[in-house]
């Protein structure tokens, strides 16, 4: 069949250059035969061991002014501040087994992940002590989970091909390679496996019980589709780790913290309202449980054209309905006793001299839960083909018509955790009137917005584009190959409001800007340069990524050499959160070198240093890793 061998082709070619990005690839396995050779089988096993050191001092510029430093938010530092310049941020062994079984046209796969992070299990934070109760499975410093499980069935229908799988597996649709939020959403990402040391390339993407199908149409046509049967979130760093940008949002993280100025602790015990509550009740928000979506309800279907008179391109179109994998906050306002004679405004002084002292007491503190929308509607085409020069050439467009855009988290924490402060947002957010500047919101007693659920994002149409081009050289600069990869991103928003109105994205760290809040522009010991509208999720974005690769063989006894190095700027414009692919100014560098024996053993070193960018939280986080590691 014409298509499915050119599509599986280019795949490969896809597949090979990606796996640049982490250790050599090395295909030892060990087979075998049963039920007198009519059963085939295969046994995949990966062990690594390696060490990350933190490279540079935390940024006071990202600090909280209640610890020394000039954040206008206190709730993204305890990763940062429980690891100093020199430490070691993760020393870990971990491995992967893999199992296929292969009977006529049926077969099974089954793998299992494992790992062990002693300086994490057994360390202590500088800030605070390493704690992984409550965190999400894969997040937690050592472990053993099943991986893939699912069987394979090829079958024949009407003399057309058809592959069937059902159970977890990974499912990989479009045409991205670096650069995330475009078609391929199906699966979760692992985020936290992707910043441990010696991770390989199928530790990104997590699989998930769902039920897959692909046909072959014509020669030239095949369908795909796809239903799952669960729902599994992107995991993230956990809170005190290093690369964690949140000590709130994560499983078993929380609670979240008002004030910058005022360190944890004096949050915990400050008293400003009704003396019946806990001390803390207005400056303290506890986390209530997540709101994870359903099950069901998450399904895409594909059809791909292979056009061989079009110098062998082949076309993609999507459609998918997919749940977030992504937590955004939502916030479950505070209660007031309302009753006659209380007043009609919360906590606050009317600028009408009729209602004089209009305070209400609080009756119960502001909450907040993480969620995630459902039922996200996401339309895609792509191609890839092969350039000039024996370039491969790739690419993609997607479309989510009412994409959740996260609102400005400083912003969303006043304005429904307080409900009277004097900011736009909540007239945004709770449809009501603004009095004059600076005398916050009319919340009359029967306005019904005490103890009311309040979701931190509104969905707006986002267009994602982004193409890749590889290429590969021979014979150069002394090396047997040399590949090269670059993919350039553009990301538009549309139906923005005015920044004055409500504002999204930008981290909590910088505070809410020069309108709303404005804690920046209030308190002195804040970094001055947050007090902007600056940083805010624009209506465009882009930015590229690159990466290449030497080979270099049997440099030594056998050993080959692959040295490289990855750049990634964020050019201009900032993208929407959660998860911003495009930081304006940011930039990182990556600098490796990987060796190899005998397809067996791998050793790698690597370098990353992070800087650039205005509102880059990352600056501070660079680090060097050292992995050893076998393949049987």
């Amino acid at each position: 069949m014409k298509y499915s061998s050119c599509h599986g082709m280019r795949r490969s070619l896809l597949a090979a250059a990606i796996s640049t990005v982490a250790l050599p690839a090395m295909t030892h396995a060990m087979s075998f035969e049963l039920a007198d050779g009519e059963v085939s089988g295969q046994l995949n096993t990966s062990l690594s061991f390696g060490v990350s050191y933190s490279t540079e001092e935390p940024d006071k510029k990202l600090t909280p002014t209640a610890y020394g430093g000039s954040a206008a938010g206190i709730n993204g530092n305890d990763g940062r501040q429980n690891f100093e310049k020199g430490d070691v941020i993760s020393r870990i062994f971990k491995g992967t087994s893999e199992l296929s079984l292969n009977y006529q046209n049926f077969g099974t796969v089954v793998g299992v992940k494992y790992w062990y992070d002693d300086a994490l299990e057994n360390g202590e934070g500088h800030f605070k002590e390493f704690d992984d109760s409550g965190f999400d499975d894969l997040a937690k410093f050592s472990g053993i989970e099943l991986m893939d499980a699912y069987v394979w069935g090829e079958f024949e229908i009407a003399e057309r091909p058809l592959d069937v799988r059902v159970g977890r597996q990974v499912l990989s649709w479009g045409e991205s390679t670096f650069i995330q939020g475009g078609i391929n959403v199906i699966n979760p990402v692992d985020v936290n496996a992707i910043t441990r040391p010696g991770v390989e390339i199928k530790e990104a993407l997590l699989p998930v019980n769902m039920v897959s199908l692909s046909m072959g149409l014509t020669d030239n046509i095949s369908a795909s589709a796809f239903y799952q049967l669960e729902w599994q979130g992107t995991v993230l760093p956990g809170c005190g780790t290093f690369f964690a940008t949140s000590d709130s949002i994560q499983p078993g993280c929380g609670p979240l913290y008002a004030v910058s100025g005022l360190t944890e602790e004096q949050q915990e015990n400050m008293s400003l309202v009704n003396p019946a509550l806990p001390d803390s009740a207005n400056m303290v928000l506890p986390r209530l449980s997540d709101d994870e979506p359903s099950d069901s309800g998450q399904w895409g279907v594909a059809l791909n054209y292979f056009a061989e008179w079009l110098n062998d391109t082949e076309f993609g179109l999507y459609m998918i309905n997919y749940h977030s994998r992504l937590p955004y906050v939502s916030a479950q306002t505070a209660d007031y006793d309302d009753r006659p004679g209380n007043g009609f405004f919360l906590n606050g002084v009317s600028n009408n001299p009729a209602y004089g002292d209009a305070s209400i007491p609080m009756v119960k503190g502001p909450e907040y839960r993480a969620m995630f929308p459902e039922n996200i509607r996401l339309y895609g085409v792509s191609f890839n083909t092969s350039g000039p020069f024996g370039m491969s050439i790739a690419g993609e467009l997607s479309y989510r018509p009412d994409m959740p855009i996260a609102i400005n988290g400083q912003d969303f924490l006043y304005a429904t955790g307080f409900l009277d402060v004097a900011s736009p947002i909540v007239g945004e957010l709770f449809d009501l009137d603004i009095t004059q500047p600076g005398s916050g919101p009319i919340l009359a007693r029967n306005a019904g917005l005490y103890d009311q659920r309040v979701d931190g994002y509104r969905e707006k149409p986002v267009t994602q584009f982004q193409t890749t081009l590889i290429h590969t050289l021979n014979d150069l600069l002394g090396a047997s190959k040399m590949t090269v990869i670059g993919e350039l991103g553009v990301i538009h928003v549309g139906d923005l409001e005015d920044e004055k109105e409500i504002k999204y994205g930008r981290s909590a760290v910088y505070g809410s800007g020069i309108e709303g809040i404005a804690v920046a522009c209030k308190n002195p010991d804040i970094e001055k340069s947050y007090c902007s509208l600056n940083g805010f999720t624009t209506e465009w974005s882009y930015g590229y990524r690159l990466k290449s690769m030497l080979d270099y063989n049997n440099v030594f006894y056998g050993v080959n050499v692959s040295p490289g190095l990855a750049f990634r700027h964020d050019v201009k414009g900032y993208s929407y959160a959660p998860g911003p692919q495009f930081v304006e100014g940011r930039q990182a560098v990556t600098a490796m070198v990987n060796f190899d024996y005998l397809g067996t053993y791998g050793a790698g070193v690597s370098y990353t240093n992070y800087y650039g960018g205005d509102f880059n939280t990352q600056k501070d986080r660079d680090f060097v890793s050292m992995t050893v590691s076998a393949k049987f």
